[in-house]
């Protein structure tokens, strides 16, 4: 791509001719208002794999001026607006962007990415290259037309962004999409399964030409959005496991069917059907005893919307149903008139409802449903070997010697769920056993390439497990049947809030040191205020931890905590090295 940096606006000097009386004295006002230099014609190509390169750089020498022939009035800083104008016609005409440079500002910058939004909301064709015009129009007041300065052109091949996938990304990380919406006209309107793994779950749109959508703002408001720098992040209702999600751009709000259950039909028989969360499938076993017998799937889902809110006793009962094409695509929709899936063969199947995807499969046979298939459909590997372990730990050892430590997660109520914090490096490799001596069962990953990873496996072909990314994570191990996995998200932020700081994420955010393993931070608080403080994890409201019992350890909860020493500079220090007590101080400077 051709980068060009610098499209020089020279100032020249323009004169209003601006009077006014005041007590009979008479003011006259010049104001220098801007023209611009050189118009020949510059080309950008602009490629979706620079979006964050540097594109266009204009400059202007001044910001214009205004001077008063009567030298015992003072002419106020920065009382002349300059306002950059693009178009895609030479004189103006028709559709024109404005961009707004703050006050006192000489230049003004465009990524890749910006540039390419800016023409083609202009109407610029993909691919094609065609002239963009830039002038600077120049403002003194309501009530005196603008300056205009020459015009500049530049030829501008853009690219046509896919705006039929929109991504809903979690709070922890830019990273983390946990679901895709599509919107099959590319107008704004999506729609899609998502899978939510907490209650009252944070997120935020995000659009394929980068618009990120949030909350509104306002509590009473969960289901309106926003694109504003001043949005929250959306919530889901308080629910947990699988949904059908809307979204539209245009009217700015989103709405969620909840779907706890879903019933098969076969042949008049109603089957329930099993949801498996780690995998985002629903997966039933249908035998029928006659050929092309109708699979059908319906049932009752939960409507939160802008009417609703997340009050749950509000929230609409809505019938819905499940279409099956003959690609394998699933479509949804409100009602029950969706169409079945014929079995040509009598016999015995198991379908399953692949949310990510949008797709099904019917498998011949009876077919492990829960903790089951890896992401392109095939049921993992046999792991005869497979135990739940029962002990209150669950050891990261090295890979080459299980006896050589690593780091602990902690299950208090031995459910085979265990959790924990650990500062990895990228690739680091590692496995789990259940014994610190290791004479326990040891854990690796599936032997699957792609999606094995995270499966937790014990027969002699397991892999290692490996860290894909370094960072300070909190890492979740869940040995049940059901589950089998793991999971790390990073830490990206942990900051103490409370009435002292008024609430601010960004005040007190804790630094990690990777030499004592501790998170500090110092503030200075003229008061601890009424409720006392709290630590909030990645921003996220919902992950907060606290010392409800004042112990000196901290428990998940979202109640604030009064420290025991005075208002005044302190360190704050968190220690979550032990799993089972997450240990913090405070103490005077």
């Amino acid at each position: 791509m051709k980068i060009y940096r610098n499209i020089i606006l020279m100032l020249v000097a323009v004169i209003f001719a601006v009077s006014c009386d005041n007590d009979g004295e008479r003011l006259t006002t010049s104001f220098s208002a801007v023209t611009a230099g050189s118009t020949s014609a510059q080309s950008v190509v602009l490629t979706p794999s620079t979006s964050s390169d540097l594109a266009l750089s204009l400059y202007w020498s001044d910001n214009g001026t205004i001077s008063l022939n009567d030298s015992s009035y003072k002419a106020p800083n920065n009382a002349v607006a300059n306002i950059i104008q693009f178009s895609a016609n030479e004189d103006f005409s028709g559709k024109v962007k404005e961009v707004n440079p703050d006050g006192g500002v000489y230049a003004y910058q465009f990524t890749v990415y910006e540039l390419n939004s800016l023409v083609l909301n202009l109407g610029f064709a993909d691919a094609l290259s065609a002239p963009l015009y830039i002038r600077l129009k120049s403002v003194l007041g309501n009530n005196l037309d603008p300056k205009y300065s020459g015009v500049m052109t530049v030829n501008v091949t853009p690219y046509v962004i896919d705006m039929s996938k929109l991504g809903m990304r979690g709070t922890d990380s830019e990273e983390t999409v946990f679901a895709h919406l599509t919107s099959a006209q590319q107008n704004g309107e999506y729609e899609g399964f998502a899978v939510t793994t907490g209650t009252w779950q944070n997120f935020y749109f995000v659009e394929n030409d980068g618009t990120v959508w949030g909350n509104d703002s306002d509590p009473g408001t969960p289901f309106m959005l926003s694109s504003a720098s001043s949005m929250w992040s959306c919530w889901f209702p308080n629910t947990k496991g699988c949904h059908y999600v809307y979204m539209n751009n245009s009217q700015k709000e989103w709405s969620t069917i909840y779907i706890p259950t879903m019933t098969a039909n076969a042949g008049g028989s109603d089957l329930s059907m099993t949801f498996d969360a780690d995998d985002h499938l629903w997966g039933v076993v249908v035998t029928t005893t006659s050929d092309n017998t109708v699979l059908k799937v319906s049932d009752t889902g939960k409507l939160y919307d802008i009417n609703t809110g997340t009050d749950d006793a509000s929230a609409v009962d809505t019938p819905f149903s499940i279409g099956f094409s003959a690609d394998s695509i699933i479509t949804f929709s409100k009602g029950t008139s969706a169409t079945g899936l014929t079995i040509p063969s009598a016999g015995t199947y198991t379908l399953f409802l692949y949310l990510d995807r949008g797709t099904y499969k019917l498998k011949t046979g009876e077919q492990p449903i829960g903790g089951g298939g890896t992401e392109g459909g095939d049921e993992w590997p046999v792991d005869a070997d497979y135990a739940i372990p029962s002990s209150l730990w669950i050891y990261v050892v090295d890979k080459d010697d299980i006896t050589s430590l690593k780091d602990s997660l902690y299950s208090a109520s031995t459910d085979g769920i265990y959790t924990g914090f650990y500062n990895a490096a990228e690739w680091e490799n590692f496995l789990f056993t259940d014994a610190r001596d290791g004479s326990g069962k040891v854990y690796g990953s599936a032997p699957v390439d792609n999606t094995g990873l995270y499966r937790l496996y014990c027969s002699s072909d397991k892999w290692n497990i490996w860290f894909d990314a370094g960072g300070y994570f909190f890492i979740k191990a869940d040995f049940t049947d059901k589950a089998r996995s793991w999971s790390k998200t990073e830490i990206t932020s942990i900051a103490v809030t409370g009435d002292f700081n008024n609430w601010s994420l960004t005040s007190d955010v804790m630094t990690y040191d990777s030499a004592s393993k501790l998170w500090t931070a110092t503030c200075n608080p003229a008061s601890w205020g009424t409720y006392g403080i709290k630590f909030i994890i990645n921003g996220d409201w919902n992950w907060v931890y606290t010392d409800s019992n004042a112990d000196g350890v901290l428990e998940s909860g979202t109640s604030e905590f009064m420290p025991s020493i005075a208002a005044g500079s302190c360190t704050i220090t968190l220690n979550l090295n032990d799993a089972s007590q997450l240990k913090y101080s405070i103490k005077a400077n």
